[in-house]
């Protein structure tokens, strides 16, 4: 059977550390996996045009910045797109005592470097901030406790706009959810009509982080307290 050459490789016991391969056996010698390393052009010069960026599964480092995905309680991005194209990323990491921004731009047309580092912070948070969220209220609905969330409204008894006095829809009625990715991010969740056919019922618009968690706390309260509705069409 042939072996792999000689070199780091992420280590099959540990998340997010390489462990080295002498070409026969795995050997004691461990390093912490980069997901990503790289210079990326700033949008503002200070000091210089260029600042490296690393990213572990536990830590970022941006410049003299540092700080653990575990401090992380809140984040705020902006993107500024030209012609269709991201050009520049903009986020503040907000941790408990103190806020990290981080900015970058693309060097060319279409960067992937600069893509790349985005999509790496993003999917971290994603892992750490996201979960944690998603954990928390999770506890709610468990409690039976009614969830604000996105400008939704969800409890036991069904589903509406926060920001309305419309009557809640009944998860028995519930069917089914659709998001819409572009600059912003919508969500619509949609009821049975007459007819089996399904009829848009809440519509809001949010940010990333929020997007994250509507889908699974939805989904988990109609199967908790509504009933499987398969909807002909829709209108």
């Amino acid at each position: 059977m042939n072996q792999p050459p000689e070199g780091w490789y992420d280590d099959p016991q540990v998340p997010g550390q390489q462990r080295y391969w002498d070409g026969a056996a795995w050997t004691d010698q461990v390093q912490t996996k980069h997901l990503f390393d790289g210079v990326l052009w700033l949008p503002k010069v200070v000091r210089s045009k260029e600042q490296r960026l690393v990213i572990t599964a536990s830590e970022l480092w941006w410049g003299d910045e540092y700080l653990r995905w575990d401090e992380v309680i809140a984040f705020t991005q902006l993107t500024q797109v030209m012609v269709g194209i991201p050009y520049i990323h903009e986020l503040v990491l907000q941790c408990h005592d103190r806020n990290v921004p981080i900015g970058f731009m693309a060097r060319v047309k279409r960067d992937p470097i600069g893509d790349r580092a985005y999509a790496v912070i993003i999917e971290m948070l994603h892992q750490t901030l996201g979960v944690r969220v998603l954990t928390g209220l999770m506890e709610m609905l468990a409690n039976g406790e009614p969830i604000r969330l996105a400008g939704l409204l969800l409890s036991p008894e069904g589903f509406t706009r926060e920001d309305k006095d419309d009557p809640m829809v009944p998860w028995t009625d519930y069917a089914g959810m659709k998001v819409d990715a572009g600059d912003s991010i919508y969500i619509n969740l949609f009821r049975v009509k007459d007819g089996g056919k399904r009829k848009r019922a809440a519509s809001v618009s949010t940010d990333m982080l929020r997007s994250w968690v509507v889908g699974p706390i939805v989904e988990e309260h109609a199967r908790r307290y509504g009933a499987p509705v398969t909807p002909d069409a829709t209108s």
